[in-house]
């Protein structure tokens, strides 16, 4: 597979994502997912949840691997639509909500 140019396949294609863990962020390795450079032009935006999630080594958000990082409105939402057993993206981007806090290996 293609992973690094392919990275918007992740959410729709189950298979990218297993093929592709680092490029679709599937474990939990403390790097940046985006170039490191642009992250650090952004790190005065580290509080935002995006750039927590995209930019997690650079603002020194490595530690708490059980977090959610879209809103929270949008995690209760898939919560209470039972997204968290069958979407990777959900399970990713709301695992507190979603009660998946264990940490996965690559």
């Amino acid at each position: 597979a293609n992973c690094f140019n392919e990275d918007s396949q992740c959410t729709i294609n189950e298979n990218h994502a297993k093929e592709c863990p680092k490029t679709c962020a599937t474990c939990d390795v403390c790097e940046d997912l985006i170039d490191s450079s642009i992250c650090e032009n952004k790190k005065s935006d580290c509080a935002d949840n995006h750039m927590k999630y995209v930019c997690k080594k650079t603002c020194k958000y490595c530690e708490d691997t059980c977090n959610d990082v879209a809103s929270n409105e949008l995690c209760k939402s898939h919560v209470s639509r039972g997204d968290c057993e069958n979407n990777e993206a959900v399970k990713r981007m709301c695992r507190k909500s979603c009660n998946f806090c264990e940490i996965e290996q690559c």
